[in-house]
């Protein structure tokens, strides 16, 4: 599983469909589709259904949606440590890491 996908989920289920969820990513329609498919591929469930030709989340979409949308921002907290040149994340998953991976003995 890539981030990518993850993010083409966010995209999809945050503009309402697969053509708008592209434009917002600067990106074609058949790359947000594939990474959907990657996604329900790693999963074994789909993640989207079809219903009166709309293109949906399904129950399964809509949870992995808001992990995802945790995913990427976590991600995104290590990326900004990492440019900040910080030796310990303190971002909002810092708190999730246990301190001795730092060297911070609470002993």
């Amino acid at each position: 599983m890539k981030l990518i996908s993850l993010h083409a989920l966010v995209l999809f289920v945050e503009h309402g469909d697969i053509i708008s969820a592209a434009k917002a990513a600067n990106l074609q329609p058949s790359r947000i589709r594939y990474q959907l498919r990657l996604l329900e591929d790693n999963l074994c469930a789909p993640l989207i259904k079809k219903y009166r030709g709309k293109c949906l989340p399904t129950p399964l979409g809509r949870e992995i949606y808001g992990k995802a949308v945790r995913t990427l921002a976590m991600w995104g907290a290590i990326l900004e440590d990492s440019r900040r040149g910080n030796s310990t994340p303190t971002g909002q998953s810092a708190d999730l890491l246990p301190g001795e991976v730092f060297g911070d003995s609470a002993e």
